[in-house]
């Protein structure tokens, strides 16, 4: 694709996250008993499993990136103000960014625990 495509190509990857994270939410379902009783280590052995654990690793890091894109355009689209919509976007990228780290943490903590 060339750059005149860039736009078709954030497109379609915030399609393919949203079609990950739908089959992930699905998958997640499924491996849930079918106990009424759901406790920590109910939750700590299904995300103990490396499998489920990079799974949700990548989960999170689409929806990071989903929710990054849809930002994006709404700032794109809406804020006409080009200082704003820098700062915004900054402000935006920089949250993000640190709800990636904490998910890091979070899930090389699982894996530790």
């Amino acid at each position: 694709m060339s750059w005149r495509a860039q736009g078709l190509r954030t497109w379609i990857m915030q399609r393919l996250t949203a079609v990950y994270m739908v089959v992930y939410m699905v998958c997640l379902v499924l491996l849930l008993p079918e106990t009424s009783k759901i406790n920590y280590e109910t939750w700590h052995s299904i995300f103990s499993n490396s499998l489920v654990n990079i799974a949700t690793g990548f989960f999170f890091f689409a929806m990071l990136y989903h929710a990054w894109v849809g930002v994006r355009d709404i700032l794109i689209d809406y804020v006409q103000w080009g200082v704003l919509r820098f700062s915004l976007w900054v402000l935006v990228t920089a949250v993000l960014s640190a709800m990636g780290v904490w998910t890091v943490m979070i899930l090389i903590k699982i894996v530790i625990l």
